[in-house]
């Protein structure tokens, strides 16, 4: 198991891999998340135009 710089595990991690965040997630999940994240302002802009069309 490896966990990335920062990563915070607070319980036993009970599968062999890579390991991101806080808290501790699978490595792929977590550059999943912080790739939509990235893009979270563009989805509010979105929704705040479709609500405006209602």
């Amino acid at each position: 198991m490896t966990l990335a710089v920062r990563a915070l595990a607070m319980k036993d991690i009970p599968d062999a891999g890579v390991y991101y965040g806080q808290p501790a997630i699978p490595a792929a999940q977590g550059l999943r998340a912080a790739a939509l994240m990235a893009s979270l302002p563009e989805l509010r802009r979105r929704i705040q135009a479709l609500e405006e069309r209602l």
